[in-house]
């Protein structure tokens, strides 16, 4: 059997379990080693986590079982939180009397390497990367499950933005009783709460903390309470006054708050969460293609009863809407990488019988489509899409689909109200957590999510994230899905195709050129 491995990489090449063939070495502590590795049944990249066992552990039978406890734990604790900003565990196995946990892969470096490389972070970054550690410490809070070491180094930062918070493996899980004995203590000094320093019981407050200092950390470019030795440093986590932010800038208030002495007095991390998105740089726009998109409406102040944690619901049946008359297909080319030179730039939408529609209200003052797109004009929308995609009847008064091959872009104009609801008016929990068109993601064998953003698309607030799960005939789905705030209610623009490489550039180009030209109507 070949040897899975990637270009100037010594690996391993161990089959471990009959299935996962290891790779390089990506890292080693006390407790384990993690391997990139790759799962040969299912041919995709994975990360295994291997439990150290020291010869005098072996033969000492409570600490070796402590040992595979602890790592049992941590797969335990990752995998009932369900967020995307939390590692993806995949399998746990056991494997030479050792105990292995299989996990997503996240490529890129952690945070306490880039904070080696570049020492402080500007304002929007820090945000944007401590606000999705936040919401993934308010999901696993949820969930009864404390992390305890959120420190640089277990947050990774992974190709397109993503932020990925790791390593549970001193994680505690409300009703469990604990594995650490009397008189030892783990975790990394610096970030440790007080509280939990002085021998009270831990909570969530005790994440917010070590968040707290991470985040002064990321702005300041120094570690507050760092001191050259053990005995300073829990010193100055008990004693020392808390330093004061001079670069956060918006941030120091949420800072200042973070590290109060009081666990009582720190904000929940939902609510870090929204303070922390809010200050976040918004993710650019969509490129520009040939033409100037049409003026998109702002959208008004939204009223919302404050932050709040928004469970995760199983998928509801959704009430059937009213179905439009059955309609001819709209003949629309599909584009290729390349364009489509057979196609005018100012193409409009077309019936099957070729006659181009009257102008109407909508579209009568837009600009025409850009080259290898037509505009359709809904009553609900207008919006450009790739010339040669066809419109699947019947729709409904809300949602329309228009596929291309294996491809499909599904936009619902409105739907569902904001601020109603387990969502309230959190985009992001919307996506995630009830959107019926990810129905099949959630509900999949495995699935994952990455670029999970949330921010300004234009001049409209909405979320944005890239989905990836496998459908009921074993194949797997690349999808790119927008969240849309309009007036009061919420607009989805979702594009799915295979997770191929010619898959994922045809999902990004329709989905980007989508969203840009997306324009409702009331």
């Amino acid at each position: 059997m070949a040897t899975w491995k990637r270009p100037g990489t010594a690996v391993d090449g161990r089959l471990i379990a009959g299935r996962y063939q290891l790779a390089e070495q990506l890292g080693s502590g006390g407790m384990g080693a993690v391997w990139a590795g790759h799962d040969t049944l299912v041919r995709r990249e994975v990360a295994l986590k291997e439990a150290h066992f020291p010869p005098h552990l072996a033969a000492d039978g409570k600490a070796g079982a402590d040992r595979v406890e602890r790592l049992l734990r941590e797969a335990r604790a990752a995998a009932r939180i369900d967020h995307p900003a939390v590692v993806t565990i995949h399998d746990v196995i056991m494997h030479d009397n050792r105990p292995w946990i299989v996990m997503e892969r996240v490529h890129g470096e952690n945070l306490g390497q880039r904070l080696e490389r570049q020492k402080a972070l500007s304002q929007e970054e820090a945000a944007r990367v401590a606000g999705a550690v936040a919401g993934a410490l308010g999901a696993a809070h949820a969930r009864g499950v404390l992390h305890r070491d959120v420190k640089p180094a277990n947050v990774l930062l992974g190709p397109q933005g993503r932020v990925v918070l790791t390593d549970f493996g001193i994680a505690h899980i409300e009703g469990e009783s604990p594995l650490t004995r009397s008189g030892e203590f783990i975790g990394s000094l610096e970030y440790i709460a007080p509280e939990r320093m002085g021998g009270l019981k831990a909570g969530p407050p005790t994440d917010l903390w070590s968040l707290g200092v991470m985040l002064f950390e990321m702005t300041e470019g120094w570690s507050p309470f760092r001191r050259p030795t053990v005995e300073a440093t829990v010193t100055a986590v008990l004693t020392t006054n808390v330093p004061r932010p001079v670069q956060a800038r918006g941030l120091a208030p949420l800072i200042t708050a973070l590290l109060e002495r009081n666990p009582a007095n720190r904000p929940t991390a939902d609510e870090a969460a929204k303070t922390l998105r809010a200050l976040a740089h918004p993710f650019p726009a969509p490129p520009n293609t040939n033409h100037e998109a049409p003026p998109a409406r702002p959208a008004p102040a939204l009223r919302g009863s404050g932050p709040r944690r928004v469970p995760r619901l199983a998928v509801g049946v959704v009430a059937a809407l009213a179905a439009v008359a059955a309609l001819t297909p709209v003949a629309i080319n599909e584009l290729s990488d390349h364009g489509s030179p057979g196609s005018p730039a100012g193409a409009t939408a077309r019936t099957a019988a070729g006659r181009a529609p009257s102008p109407s209200p909508h579209t009568a003052s837009l600009p025409p489509a850009a080259a290898g797109y037509v505009r359709v004009a809904e009553k609900p929308f207008t919006m450009e899409i790739p010339d040669g995609w066809q419109r699947r009847t019947p729709s409904t008064a809300t949602k329309f689909v228009f596929t291309r091959d294996d491809c499909q872009l599904v936009v619902v104009a409105g739907r569902d109200a904001i601020g109603t609801g387990p969502h309230g008016n959190d985009p992001v929990a919307y996506q995630t957590q009830e959107e019926p068109e990810l129905a099949a993601f959630r509900n999949s064998e495995w699935s994952s999510t990455s670029n999970f953003t949330e921010g300004r698309i234009g001049s409209r607030t909405g979320a944005q994230a890239t989905f990836t799960w496998k459908d009921s005939k074993g194949v797997d789905v690349y999808a790119r899905n927008t969240v849309l705030m309009v007036g009061t209610r919420f607009h989805v623009i979702l594009v799915t195709g295979p997770d191929t490489k010619s898959g994922r550039a045809v999902v990004s180009r329709v989905a980007s050129h989508a969203v840009q030209t997306y324009t409702p109507f009331a």
